[in-house]
């Protein structure tokens, strides 16, 4: 078979042609694609504001105290970056400042890893933030972007959650994710689903359930109003001078669920209580309100008792204030004080009506000082020799 020679060349000729087209095309387009899409990695301050802060640098197996990385000549500054992992241990707290204006507030026992700091090299148009939220409490403050694009995630074990300019508190811990929105919105997907966040919203995502919205105030009581009987409390006597003990029983009061605290026939001292543990850090809500719903019918001392500790009806609630010293906030309530007994800490209210009682632990005009951070217990109680009283709607509002 015989070849034709100028087909040949003109067939080579026509393919050098459109290689040297497509050439011409895809180099500026690729070269662009990389300067548009190239990423840098950015580094990440810390700042310790109190206590020891431990590092896992990028790695390495062992934790080491960040302070000892601390760059010469600053006081402050810490350097990390990708791959770094983070802990507060308890009572220290610090500042991740990041390369776009935003900030991370670590609270103690709170670990994070930052899987992601990035900005493209040659340009602003975007910037890429992973930080992942292992355990414990943090807050997000996010700046507003200054490249075209950004990328804020932090993953949890159970969700992962996109945030845009705002403010944002994340909690992890009991094999749950807490989220709520101060300012901002976050878009938040669970195993079970995702959903949207605005201002003054919050979610609980738990492993395979959908996260729901909520509104951001939280009850930090459980079963407050006992509607599961005296689950989630624990019940006992205490101090007691003779062999009557007072009882605390749920049932229903005036179409209200409430335990009943009762002591009859008696003489000399003892208290009835109900105790739940809380052990929780409220530094970072702006209110949190303690109130309870109650009735009295009957004290059989006056006031306080003769040393103004003994009541028909007292809430404890045990915390430690903003120098980790601990403190008691006690409220007692009365109907009567025929023997002008001391009332320390006492409140008057009228007998066999329901009352309310609410207070801010955080506001100024409570005069709580030092201000609480950390709430340890609560305990429902009723006091003196004999007594009835009912309570309910026991509540911690924090928002």
């Amino acid at each position: 078979m015989t070849r034709n020679p100028h087909r040949l060349a003109w067939t080579i000729l026509w393919l050098s042609f459109l290689t040297f087209c497509v050439l011409v095309v895809t180099i500026p387009l690729g070269i662009n694609a990389y300067f548009s899409g190239a990423t840098r990695p950015k580094e990440v301050s810390v700042e310790i504001l109190r206590g020891t802060v431990l590092l896992q640098e990028k790695g390495t197996k062992y934790e080491v105290n960040a302070a000892g990385k601390k760059t010469a000549g600053d006081d402050k500054a810490i350097q990390v970056g990708e791959g770094d992992i983070l802990r507060t241990v308890e009572n220290s707290q610090a500042v991740l400042w990041l390369f776009d204006g935003s900030n991370v507030q670590l609270w103690p026992n709170t670990i994070v890893s930052i899987e992601k700091a990035q900005q493209t090299r040659y340009n602003d148009n975007a910037a890429n933030l992973v930080i992942r939220l292992k355990s414990g409490h943090a807050r997000f403050e996010v700046a507003p972007p200054t490249t075209k694009s950004r990328q804020f995630e932090v993953p949890t074990p159970e969700a992962s959650i996109q945030l845009r300019e705002g403010s944002y508190s994340i909690d992890r811990s009991e094999n749950a994710t807490d989220i709520i929105v101060h300012s901002g919105s976050a878009s938040v997907q669970g195993q079970g689903g995702g959903v949207e966040l605005v201002k003054n919203e919050r979610t609980r995502i738990n492993a395979n359930m959908r996260p729901l919205e909520l509104p951001a105030a939280q009850n930090l009581i459980y079963n407050g109003l006992f509607k599961d009987g005296l689950n989630g409390w624990q019940v006992a006597n205490r101090g007691e001078e003779e062999p009557i003990e007072g009882s605390a029983s749920v049932g229903t009061e005036d179409g209200r669920e409430a335990v009943h605290f009762l002591r009859t026939g008696a003489t000399k001292h003892c208290e009835t209580y109900l105790f739940q543990q809380l052990n929780k850090d409220i530094t970072d809500f702006r209110s949190v309100k303690l109130g309870i719903d109650l009735k009295l019918v009957n004290q059989s001392l006056s006031g306080g008792g003769i040393v103004g500790s003994e009541y028909p009806l007292l809430i404890r609630l045990k915390y430690r204030d903003a120098y980790n010293s601990e403190a008691y906030l006690v409220r007692g309530f009365y109907y009567q004080n025929q023997d002008n007994f001391p009332t320390h800490n006492g409140q008057l209210e009228p007998q066999h009506q329901w009352q309310s009682f609410e207070i801010d632990l955080l506001d100024v005009e409570s005069r709580i000082i030092p201000r609480p951070s950390y709430l340890l217990w609560i305990e429902v109680a009723a006091s003196g020799h004999n007594y009835e009283s009912f309570a309910t709607n026991v509540r911690l509002i924090a928002q």
